[in-house]
């Protein structure tokens, strides 16, 4: 029996290769890893501590409230000052929030992304501001995988003048220490506000139920995408399809979370594997199996999906 070529096959098709511990995700649904334990416990004082005063039901809402959006909690209204960049950003709607993560660094962080205005003039600029926030520890400085993101959103703001990468560029950012009544006093809180990007967030479950066609629409866009990033000197660390924005309109797929990545001054080789690549970024290896997508682990899986 004759074999096919597999230059000529659909990406689905081919044969998936063993994944790294990296490319597994916490569900079948490709969302971030468990978060570590969670530190929120109640701090001596608080009225959680007595039991002889039960919260009543406004205070156990707030809580909660708190407890899930710590960095809305504080800045979810603000407006912030970036001097060197000589704007203004009023904080709008959050887009998403986690709380107590440990990825990249010793101590625990929040983080928010949430939709943006410019302020101070008729533009009325509409953006995207992320804000990290140490949650424990001792008051650090920036982390070195914060300033690297910002260092990477510039890189592709520096080239990118024609707007032809499909990538956040930086508009400008800040880091200040906390106040005496956050988290942890003079700790740090750096706010980036990047380039709005259209679109919608990617997961399995949508874009394994679109037809082959549309599927490799985004695949292209995808790969014409990371390939101008790596030729921009950007390499991103932060892999998966929910970092990826599919603009139906546009057909434009655009990366979004620049989180830890690396960039030189230099292009980096842009050589693209077709299915290593899509593999790492979930766009390819998945099948259906019950009532949820799981990933094609053995040679019989062989990489196919519904």
């Amino acid at each position: 029996m004759m074999m096919e070529d597999e230059s000529n096959l659909p990406y689905e098709t081919l044969r998936p290769r063993p994944l790294s511990a990296a490319s597994f995700y916490a569900d079948s649904l490709g969302q971030r890893p468990i978060e570590t334990e969670q530190r929120n416990q109640p701090r001596s004082g608080d009225a959680s501590d007595d039991d002889s005063q039960p919260l009543s039901e406004t205070d156990m809402r707030d809580i909660a409230d708190r407890d899930r959006c710590w960095v809305s909690w504080i800045y979810g209204e603000d407006r912030e000052t970036f001097e060197g960049y000589g704007s203004e950003w009023a904080v709008g709607k959050a887009i998403c929030e986690e709380k107590q993560v440990e990825y990249y660094s010793k101590s625990s962080y929040a983080r928010g992304v949430f939709e943006c205005t410019r302020t101070g003039d008729d533009t009325c600029e509409k953006a995207v501001m992320k804000i990290y926030l140490q949650t424990d520890g001792e008051p650090e400085n920036c982390p070195q995988w914060i300033e690297d993101e910002i260092t990477a959103l510039k890189r592709v703001a520096v080239v990118d003048k024609k707007n032809t990468i499909c990538a956040p560029k930086l508009i400008a950012a800040k880091t200040k220490q906390q106040q005496v009544w956050s988290f942890v006093p003079n700790g740090y809180v750096t706010f980036i506000v990047m380039s709005f990007c259209p679109g919608e967030q990617l997961y399995p479950r949508t874009f394994y139920s679109w037809p082959m066609e549309k599927r490799n629409l985004v695949r292209s866009s995808f790969k014409s995408t990371i390939q101008s990033l790596w030729q921009a000197g950007v390499h991103l660390n932060d892999h998966g399809i929910h970092n990826l924005l599919w603009d139906d309109s546009r057909s434009k797929c655009y990366i979004v979370d620049f989180e830890a990545a690396k960039s030189e001054t230099c292009p980096l080789d842009a050589s693209f594997d077709d299915y290593f690549d899509f593999d790492l970024w979930d766009l390819v290896g998945w099948r259906w199996q019950g009532d949820r997508f799981m990933r094609a682990f053995t040679e019989q899986d062989d990489g196919r999906v519904c």
